[in-house]
């Protein structure tokens, strides 16, 4: 079965991508720059570089190809363009599934990077394509970036409380969904925690694996921003991260339990502290 991911060399798709090939899947991932062709290839997969924006180029990455599984680079004020581009190209080709990777609680319009989501979301539902939509919570592996040295400092408040998943989990996920039969019209929430995990809960795990105290604060959002992975975003890509932390400040991001994912897996979804351990 040939699948195309689409953002092949992002976190999502790289994780995606590793289950794919270990399923048997011939994978093409399409990437923006003829440097990240690499990395592509040593996942296992055949690099294909194009312009998400360019249906044309879109077309010709799907050619013989069977299913589609579109990831949206993050953040991006055109995700909607682009999400409609990628369903575009898919209606003219022959096309079984179209997988599409969202987020959870994709309704929340005053985030516009969930409700970017949502619109394609609706415009899938419009598109007369076969689809699955995955709907993960916050990656794990995210909350290391507001770890500096012995201080998880993320950009809200420390009991926010929020659902988190493992990507690997995901990825496992996603590639046991777009190598089954007959998944098409299923909505799936992706969740690796029944009780939301806060900053201070994660220092307490952390406390535990390292040995060491962690301890949690809050560090200004317009600090936050100055560290990687935001450095060089546009000033329009930083109103949208912007958005995402300060409604995770007031209300925390609560829209999920580990039920669906368990599911799926066959097994309990991985732990934070498992995910502490590994990275």
């Amino acid at each position: 079965m040939r699948i195309l991911v689409t953002d092949a060399n992002g976190t999502t798709g790289h994780a995606v991508i590793r289950h794919l090939v270990a399923r048997g899947a011939d994978v093409v991932g399409l990437v923006s720059q003829d440097s990240s062709r690499a990395n592509i290839a040593g996942l296992g997969a055949t690099p294909i570089v194009g312009d998400l924006r360019d249906i044309e180029a879109l077309r010709l990455a799907m050619d013989g190809v069977e299913r589609v599984y579109h990831i949206c680079p993050a953040w991006l004020p055109d995700e909607v363009d682009i999400g409609e581009a990628v369903i575009s190209a898919a209606q003219s080709s022959d096309i079984s599934l179209f997988g599409y990777h969202s987020t959870i609680a994709p309704h929340l319009e005053e985030v516009p990077s969930h409700w970017a989501k949502m619109q394609v979301q609706m415009a899938l539902m419009h598109s007369g394509l076969p689809f699955s939509i995955v709907q993960p919570a916050a990656y794990m592996r995210d909350a290391f970036e507001g770890l500096k040295g012995n201080n998880l400092e993320p950009p809200y408040r420390t009991d926010a409380p929020l659902s988190w998943v493992d990507v690997e989990d995901v990825g496992e996920a996603v590639a046991i969904l777009m190598t089954r039969p007959d998944q098409a019209g299923g909505t799936y929430e992706l969740c690796g925690t029944d009780t939301p995990l806060a900053a201070i809960d994660m220092a307490v795990i952390l406390s535990q694996h390292r040995r060491q105290p962690i301890a949690a604060r809050t560090m200004p959002i317009e600090e936050f921003v100055r560290h990687s992975p935001y450095t060089g975003f546009s000033a329009a890509q930083l109103d949208r991260v912007r958005a995402y932390f300060r409604f995770v400040d007031e209300f925390g991001m609560r829209a999920c339990n580990s039920k669906i994912l368990a599911m799926l897996l066959g097994r309990s979804p991985t732990p934070f502290g498992a995910v502490a351990e590994r990275l």
